[in-house]
């Protein structure tokens, strides 16, 4: 999972492994690990969910966490245009350290806006299109299950598992 902090990666995790939600703020300190297990076209695999923390000087530490990564979720805020121009630097200190790995790019609080209303500035380019973009919402969960099986689908047709 990496993102900017603030974007949502531990509340996405909370909501998609527990189902809670909670609005309090609490900047993760280095990596936290959660597993959730999925069955994916009749297979059960189990993700490990990397939690890293966002803060800029954690990029250049987290390049030792990132190796042996099966997949990346990319997640920004919606709400941030900053933190979505960020993206372009949490992929490449990933592809500083691993091959091309399958991913996801998470859009989340989807439920603090009015989607049609974002700039076209805040998407990646071709998202109506590409397969491995999802809008969702760690607050009520919309989104994350379809977003969590299409990586799985990813991972169980790459090298990465």
């Amino acid at each position: 999972m990496l993102g900017d902090p603030g974007v949502g990666k531990t509340s996405i995790i909370n909501r998609y492994i527990k189902n809670v939600f909670s609005a309090d703020y609490l900047s993760t300190i280095g990596a936290n690990v959660s597993t959730k297990e999925l069955d994916i076209e009749g297979t059960t695999l189990i993700l490990s969910l990397w939690d890293i923390a966002g803060q800029t000087t954690s990029r250049s530490l987290s390049a030792s966490h990132y190796s042996g990564s099966g997949g990346a979720v990319f997640v920004y805020d919606m709400t941030s245009q900053a933190s979505f121009d960020d993206l372009v630097q949490w992929e490449f200190q990933l592809k500083k350290a691993v091959k091309d790995i399958p991913s996801i790019v998470i859009a989340n609080k989807t439920d603090l806006i009015d989607v049609k209303t974002v700039p076209e500035s805040r998407f990646p380019v071709g998202y109506k299109v590409r397969p491995n973009f999802f809008q969702v919402s760690a607050k009520t969960g919309e989104g994350l299950s379809a977003a969590f099986q299409y990586l799985g689908r990813q991972l169980l047709r790459s090298d990465g598992v």
